[in-house]
This record gives C-alpha cells, sequence and structure tokens, in this order.
C-alpha cells in the first residue's frame, strides 16, 4: 500500500512535469509571434 502511493507521488509529479512542459512548449513559441503581431 505505501508502496503503491509512493508510484502514484511519482507519477502525479511526471503527469505535471509533462504538462508543464507541453504548455511551455505552446506559450514559448506563441510570446515572440505576440510580440511582433503587436509591433506591426
Amino acid at each position: 500500500m505505501w508502496a503503491d502511493e509512493e508510484w502514484g507521488a511519482k507519477n502525479g509529479r511526471a503527469v505535471l512535469l509533462l504538462f508543464t512542459l507541453i504548455v511551455f512548449a505552446h506559450v514559448l513559441p506563441a510570446s515572440p509571434n505576440c510580440l511582433i503581431s503587436r509591433n506591426y
């Protein structure tokens, strides 16, 4: 039971990290485009 909870915590952390990377992947390329769009 304890090992299963530990795995759940690690899995949750991995999913959170993956979600953060996906969000950054979308936000970082979009940021320069938004800045360029505002300038023009």
